[in-house]
């Protein structure tokens, strides 16, 4: 080999529910979420053995090293494995803090394809998810998403403790994320989070109430808005352009809507760049994986 190629996709999460007054392992809240991988937004990582790991892999602008969710990673490989591990160039195209996944969807894309250099199987993979807690719940469910290469999971706890699971979703159509601009740390808007909290409700409750509702439950929308107050604007543009189903996405501040043909997220996002930085389009995947790698879970429950 002498370069890999890898996109590190997008995340939204169709619903997020802070499900207990509680906090779980290393500080994280309870969580009950449903989140769907959107194959057509993406970084891309290029992985290049002809140069080692140095002290510009992985490097992206406006970043500290410090904050580097990929560098992080790659210190967490060199301390666990003694093997070498491979340049990496990434080009950036999601927001930062963008709650979206960016970072963590980086680092956790970065951590597969050095396995798949090294030659790791499936089982070797799982057997080294805990090692990469430091990086935070949300990587650890993109670690799942390329292990078992999934688009959609359902996660229960803190996402430090149980791993997710593989959810075979009713739903099609295209995908719009739009961002004003704003960035939001994940931390920030769990801290400014101050109820109420929810209760567990399992996965064809979840998916009942967004075909009820039409929108995505977010635990964390009012402390979102608090943090970056264009949120509300930016769902309030997004409504107006008739989705089947719309919301925030993890802590925010992207939003999203789901439409049902190409040409409808076509004229959506033309109108909402008319007063947002980033708008991007996917379809929405329903691919349930290379293996059934738990008792996978299916909703009868279509959009």
């Amino acid at each position: 080999m002498s370069k890999i190629i890898s996109n590190a996709v997008a995340k939204v999460n169709l619903t997020l529910r802070i499900i207990r007054d509680e906090i779980g392992a290393a500080g994280y809240h309870r969580i009950e979420s449903l989140f769907v991988f959107l194959g057509g937004i993406y970084d891309t990582l290029e992985l290049d053995d002809t140069a080692p790991f140095n002290e510009s892999s992985g490097a992206i602008a406006g970043v500290k090293n410090s904050d580097n969710s990929v560098r992080t990673a790659f210190k967490i490989l060199v301390d666990n494995f003694d093997r070498p591990a491979p340049d990496v160039r990434i080009t950036k195209r999601l927001p930062i803090c963008g709650g979206i996944g960016g970072g963590s969807s980086d680092a956790a894309c970065f951590i597969n394809s050095v396995f798949d250099y090294w030659s790791m199987s499936l089982q070797e993979k799982l057997s080294c998810v805990n090692m990469f807690d430091a990086l935070g719940s949300d990587a650890k469910i993109f670690l799942y998403k390329y292990f078992w290469k999934c688009d959609s999971l359902y996660a229960l706890g803190t996402g430090l403790d149980n791993p997710p699971v593989v959810i075979n979703l009713p739903i099609n159509g295209y995908v719009v994320l739009v961002n004003a601009g704003d960035t939001l740390s994940t931390k920030t808007a769990y801290e400014k989070f101050a109820g109420p909290y929810c209760d567990e409700i399992g996965v064809n409750e979840i998916m009942n109430q967004l075909r009820r509702n039409g929108v995505a439950y977010n635990s964390l929308a009012a402390a979102a808005i608090q943090l970056a107050p264009s949120i509300r604007s930016v769902l309030s543009n997004v409504r107006e352009t008739q989705p089947t189903l719309y919301g925030l996405s993890g802590s925010g501040p992207t939003c999203f809507g789901v439409y049902d043909s190409l040409p409808a997220a076509q004229v959506a996002a033309t109108l909402l760049r008319r007063s947002a930085t980033f708008v991007a389009i996917s379809p929405l995947a329903t691919y349930a994986g290379i293996t059934n790698p738990m008792p996978s879970t299916s909703s009868s429950s279509a959009l």
